[in-house]
């Protein structure tokens, strides 16, 4: 029997929060929350040193704060790019360190993954599997979700479900949904290709259509590590390999994960029509396209592609986020640098402590 969602959220908040091995508690840092942050679920985020970007990437770390107890892991390329973000905004609490004591205590990590000239190509692909290596890695998460940073955490109402109600129905589901277009083996369309390649770069056959974020890309540590040693990073270089098909097709192929193809577009659909996907699979959505408005009854965790022409109009959730002609708005141009530099030291010297 599926339990409502009302009651698996009052489960799941009723569960311990998951504790630091060998028993260390959490330890507050400086502007660290009294709140204790569940390191089972994390939202990894890649982002640029741009203005737009940075923005985003803000606006997606105040909605966490507001609408999750998830962790939130923020990438970058350098340095350099991380000190213009937490200069440009000095109000969010990010600890530049993947301090096992500390997980708990602050929902904002950062860290930094350097991209090799040979991945100029595909950078992203590159920054958020090497990312997540990491992560499982140095943390005890059992799930983390890679994504852009053009998406948001979806304001929850009361008793709403936060992420573990959809991933424990994720793993009762053991579904992977594929849209149009439909694949055909012949085709050199640019989606075909892109579909074909992200399969081949873990020596698998592709799927019979388009899965590109036909939902929420959800990583599990329990199979991570065999997908990452199946990755032929020779292939990856191309940047028609794109990371969440890739690890749609080994779900698919190596771990028996059903395919449900739907006539549709799935990438770009709003929550309600989700719900007629949804009706006809018994699929359970984790997050929808654009700042959908759900049905009544109906929820998702996230929303994306807020950089989309067709929202480009969204309003940020945090007005403090949005761009300006403020310093965070001419990232690489009129911040201080050496400012920010010091801040960035300031800022790892006190998380080391």
């Amino acid at each position: 029997m599926t339990l409502p969602w009302n009651l698996l959220a009052l489960t799941a908040r009723l569960q311990p929060v998951a504790r630091a091995p060998h028993g260390l508690a959490p330890v507050a840092g400086a502007g660290a929350s009294a709140r204790s942050f569940d390191v089972r679920f994390g939202i990894v985020m890649p982002t640029a040193l741009h203005a737009d970007h940075f923005s985003r990437a803000c606006d997606l770390v105040s909605s966490a704060a507001e609408n999750t107890a998830a962790k939130v892991y923020v990438v970058f390329s350098s340095q350099a790019d991380s000190a213009h973000f937490l200069a440009s905004y000095s109000w969010l609490d990010v600890d530049m360190s993947i301090d096992f004591a500390r997980l708990a205590a602050v929902q904002v990590s950062g860290l930094h993954v350097p991209v090799p000239s040979e991945f100029a190509s595909n950078p992203i692909t590159y920054k958020r599997w090497r990312a997540l290596e990491r992560l499982f890695r140095a943390t005890p998460a059992k799930h983390l979700v890679a994504i852009d940073d053009e998406a948001r955490v979806r304001r929850r109402a009361p008793g709403a479900p936060d992420w573990e109600w959809f991933l424990a129905r994720r793993a009762w589901n053991r579904e992977v949904l594929a849209g149009l277009p439909r694949l055909k083996e012949s085709s050199t369309s640019l989606k075909q290709v892109i579909m074909r390649e992200s399969c081949r770069v873990i020596g698998d056959a592709p799927l019979i259509g388009y899965a590109w974020w036909s939902d929420a890309p959800v990583y599990d540590r329990e199979d991570f590590f065999d997908f990452y040693a199946r990755i032929d990073w020779r292939r990856a270089r191309m940047w028609q390999v794109f990371d969440a098909l890739a690890y749609a097709c080994y779900k698919v192929w190596q771990r028996g994960w059903r395919l449900t193809f739907v006539e549709k577009n799935l990438e770009l659909m709003p929550c309600n029509g989700q719900e007629t996907v949804a009706r006809a699979t018994n699929h359970t959505f984790m997050w929808a396209f654009g700042p959908s408005n759900c049905p009544t009854g109906a929820s998702r965790f996230m929303e994306f592609h807020l950089d989309r022409q067709q929202n480009k109009d969204v309003s940020y959730a945090h007005q403090q986020c949005a761009p300006s002609s403020g310093s965070h708005a001419a990232v690489g141009g009129e911040v201080n640098t050496s400012r920010a530099m010091a801040s960035l030291s300031s800022r790892s010297a006190a998380s080391a402590r």
